[in-house]
């Protein structure tokens, strides 16, 4: 489990967020009553089963979305992707869509192994995408210079109408900058997509630069935080729309 401890005005809160490979979590009441650590803060809750609080800027609990297709593009995106579309022409791409089962957790070190390094993640988060994906479709693209692999890309299909953009693990080498291998990835990830009927494509949280300009839609994710309710941060965490957890219990 990769807990993130951050310090508001003073005081420790730790942060939990399980779905950095997964596009939300929901949590029991029974689960909370085994994450014994406080205070702690959990996010990234699916906003769709209306549980949890609402955050501040304090997280980033902004969740990007683009449409399939992203009918809302403006001038400036549209342009950008036949740009990069064309100058990415002579690399050789592989695009798969597989069941879930047929991913091991071998071959998803391997698509992801620059990209997990260089922000950490951890063994709890890969296994828990393993788990999370059996029985569920799964998109792989994989791009080539000749014979090397200078981007992939790894979606999850988790309903019949919405996916979610899991990573993009790139080449750590200034020649392929100019390229955008992030962005191409995702505008072949788009055209599979609509061929599917997916509606809506899931960026998740995060400020890249990738997200902040693909994006159609935003919403807030929600979180419940686990404090003591006389805790000092607690006023400091400015949390909003309390709508499951009330007086009474440890969880806010």
């Amino acid at each position: 489990m990769k807990l993130d401890k951050i310090n508001i005005d003073g005081y420790e809160l730790y942060t939990f967020n399980k779905s950095i490979l997964i596009p939300y979590e929901t949590l029991s009441k029974e689960e909370l009553d085994n994450i014994k650590l406080r205070p702690l803060l959990l996010d990234d809750l699916d906003p769709k089963y209306n549980i949890g609080v609402g955050l501040d800027s304090t997280t980033d609990n902004t969740i990007r979305f683009i449409s399939i297709p992203p009918t809302s593009w403006g001038n400036k995106q549209k342009k950008n992707e036949k740009y990069i579309s064309k100058l990415n022409k002579n690399f050789r791409v592989e695009e798969k869509i597989l069941d879930g089962s047929e991913i091991s957790e071998e071959y998803l070190r391997e698509l992801g192994k620059r990209h997990f390094k260089k922000y950490d993640y951890d063994d709890f988060s890969i296994k828990e995408c393993i788990e999370y994906i059996q029985g569920r479709k799964v998109i792989v693209i994989r791009i080539y210079d000749e014979e090397t692999n200078v981007a992939n890309l790894f979606c999850i299909i988790y309903n019949d109408i919405e996916a979610y953009y899991a990573f993009t693990d790139r080449i750590e080498d200034n020649k392929y900058n100019r390229f955008s291998l992030g962005n191409y990835s995702v505008y072949r990830l788009i055209k599979i997509l609509e061929k599917l009927n997916i509606k809506e494509l899931n960026l998740g949280s995060g400020h890249t630069e990738l997200k902040q300009h693909l994006y159609t839609r935003t919403e807030k994710s929600l979180g419940i935080a686990l404090i003591d309710e006389n805790h000092p941060v607690l006023s400091k965490l400015k949390l909003k729309d309390i709508n499951l957890l009330k007086k009474g219990t440890p969880y806010y």
